[in-house]
Formats: C-alpha cells, sequence, structure tokens
C-alpha cells in the first residue's frame, strides 16, 4: 500500500497504459481520477476498482475548461492532489511531406499541449499540499526517430523537455524504485538522479563546491 493517502489525476486512463496504471494505484492505496474523451470507457474501468476509490471525469485534455475540471474532479477526493500522470495521447503515422497540417496540429495538442495544461493547473495545488509527483508518460519515438511518424516523435520529444522544465529534484525514491521489482523491465538503462544539473547546466558546474545551489558564483562559507 505505498500509495495510501494519495490522490491521482490520470489522463488516458480509460485505455491501454492508464487503464494499467489505474488498477495499479488503486491496488496501492490511491484514490483516483481517471480522465478520458469516452465516458463509456472510463466507466467501464471504473466498475472494476474497489467502490470509492475511482472517479470519473470525460473531457478533452486540449481544452482548458476540460482540464480545470479534471483537476477539480480529483481534489473532490480529500482537497489534495499528489500525483498526476499525463498518459493521453495518440499515434498516427504520417512523413514530413505526407502529412495532413490538421493532423499534425492535433497530435501536438494532445501529445503536447495537453501535459503542459494538466501541469499549469496541478501544480499549484500539488505546492499548496506540500509537493507531489508528476509522471510524463512519453516514449522511445521521444528519443528515437521513428520512420513515417513525424508528429509523434517531434511531440514526445518535446514532451521529454517540458518535462525536464518542471523537473522535481528527489534522488532516493529513485534509488528505491531501481531496487524495487517495480525496475524489472529496465536495463542497460540510465537514470539521471543529479538534482536537475544535467537540465540547467549542462557543463557541470551545479555540481562544483561553487555551484551547489544554481547561480551561485561564490563559494559556500
Amino acid at each position: 500500500m505505498r500509495l495510501k493517502g494519495k490522490v491521482a489525476l490520470i489522463t488516458g486512463g480509460g485505455t491501454g497504459i492508464g487503464t494499467a496504471v489505474a488498477e495499479r494505484f488503486v491496488a496501492e492505496g490511491a484514490k483516483i481520477c481517471i480522465t478520458g474523451r469516452r465516458r463509456e470507457l472510463l466507466d467501464k474501468v471504473a466498475q472494476t476498482l474497489t467502490p470509492g476509490s475511482v472517479k470519473t471525469c470525460p473531457g478533452d485534455v486540449t481544452k482548458v475548461e476540460d482540464v480545470e475540471r479534471m483537476v477539480a474532479t480529483a481534489l473532490a477526493f480529500e482537497g489534495r492532489l499528489d500525483v498526476v500522470v499525463n498518459n493521453a495521447g495518440i499515434d498516427p503515422g504520417g512523413t514530413v511531406t505526407d502529412l495532413d497540417p490538421d493532423l499534425w496540429r492535433k497530435v501536438i495538442e494532445i501529445n503536447l499541449t495537453g501535459p503542459f495544461l494538466v501541469m499549469k493547473a496541478s501544480i499549484p495545488h500539488m505546492i499548496k499540499g506540500g509537493g507531489g509527483s508528476i509522471i510524463n508518460v512519453s516514449s522511445l519515438g521521444g528519443l528515437r526517430c521513428l520512420p513515417g511518424m513525424a508528429a509523434y516523435c517531434t511531440s514526445k520529444a518535446g514532451l521529454i523537455m517540458l518535462t525536464k522544465q518542471a523537473a522535481p529534484d528527489e534522488v532516493s525514491g529513485g534509488c528505491v524504485f531501481l531496487a524495487s521489482d517495480d525496475s524489472s523491465f529496465m536495463t542497460g538503462s540510465v537514470l539521471l538522479l543529479d538534482g536537475g544539473a544535467s537540465v540547467v547546466d549542462v557543463s557541470g558546474a551545479a555540481l562544483s563546491s561553487a555551484g551547489v545551489n544554481w547561480g551561485v558564483t561564490e563559494a559556500p562559507k
């Protein structure tokens, strides 16, 4: 019950990864709000979970008013929001030369602007509650080129950078994850636990004695 007492918002919770996350979060003691564009899928998932542990909120992550309603639904549990999982996304194919511009815009809106809007609406409540975790589900396509997936890869690469822009700085949680069975699908991977130094200071100065705190120009006394 590692998530007992926590409240989570999971976008794209009606199918695939989002549903799996929802099921695991509830099993670990969390109360969750799952969102998606199709109410029937959300209701189907909710019916399989512990009564009282889940709320559903149909909506579109690209619309500010829908996002605010999603966050409000999660807050209705206990007046707090501890975890956000930005999972909603679409992955149509298309090269730069044959992709319809309207479809390009749709992919960017859902896969990148959506997480931005959810983060923007959620972070103030997390800060007010003393902190929280934001998990943005990207893709291998955000790290390398997948042929014929121009919009999808671009959106997922952008999501990785958006995540870095809002980076958390905890180390111990990552160590617990790597030591647990939850990391069994990781092998030969690099997990950066550097307090954000690689994000704001590619030269590594933030890790030196004179740069423990970003922007410090004089060594601490």
